[in-house]
């Protein structure tokens, strides 16, 4: 037995119709028909019961037949005229597309964007030969309350070129410090991040902000 929805009566189970999902239908055959009925009339255009009216866009008084049918409003009729409705439709189709388009190029740009990570990476690959380097990472350990790195504001790798000098130093090699700040293309050098560049250069090693892997080998004079 099971009951239906509208007229609340309780009857046998073959008397709602199953669905194609097992389960059966929450309103009895009878009740079924006449709620397709109602729906079937209420979807039909309701009788256009003025000769004119004005438009709510371009504010002007037209006939009737300058607008499109509307079966929710009280007249029947749609509240902008037809030429009015087909501007707004194709000023909205438009904004629509040129948004998505722009989305799209958004999404591509960014599939498309050099990571700091990637270049870093890559730099890193040079550490060979006479030149070693280390990646520094500089933070803060909240839980054990320890910073580590080699400072705040210090370059993302560390590391030396080792070089032949002359004069007393002959036949012997000198590791000179080198500094690496590694930035992408658009990537901002923080204030403390430049003064740690600069003060390794003032003390005679090698430093520099580097956007590229090209950038870091002219930097520490690499054919």
């Amino acid at each position: 037995m099971k009951t239906c929805n509208r007229c609340k009566i309780k009857q046998s189970k073959d008397n709602f119709r199953l669905r194609s999902t097992g389960y059966l239908y929450y309103l009895c055959k009878p009740c079924e028909k006449i709620n397709n009925s109602e729906h079937y009339q209420n979807s039909k255009p309701k009788p256009i019961t003025v000769e004119e009216k004005k438009c709510s866009k371009c504010n002007r008084v037209k006939r009737a037949g300058l607008f499109y049918a509307n079966r929710t409003s009280s007249d029947g009729l749609q509240s902008s005229c037809k030429h009015c409705w087909r501007q707004y439709t194709a000023e909205y189709t438009k904004n629509k597309y040129s948004t998505l388009k722009a989305r799209l190029e958004r999404s591509e740009k960014n599939k498309m964007k050099i990571k700091e990570t990637d270049i870093l990476r890559e730099i890193l690959e040079l550490s060979r030969g006479s030149v070693r380097l280390f990646r520094n990472n500089v933070g803060f350990d909240a839980g054990n309350k320890v910073r580590y790195g080699l400072k705040p504001g210090s370059s993302d790798l560390i590391g030396w070129r080792t070089i032949e000098i002359t004069e007393h130093h002959i036949g012997r090699k000198v590791a000179v410090f080198a500094a690496i700040e590694v930035k992408t293309p658009t990537g901002k050098v923080k204030e403390e991040q430049q003064r740690f560049v600069d003060y390794v250069d003032e003390c005679g090693g090698i430093s520099g902000i580097c956007r590229s892997v090209e950038e870091a080998k002219a930097l520490l004079n690499l054919s």
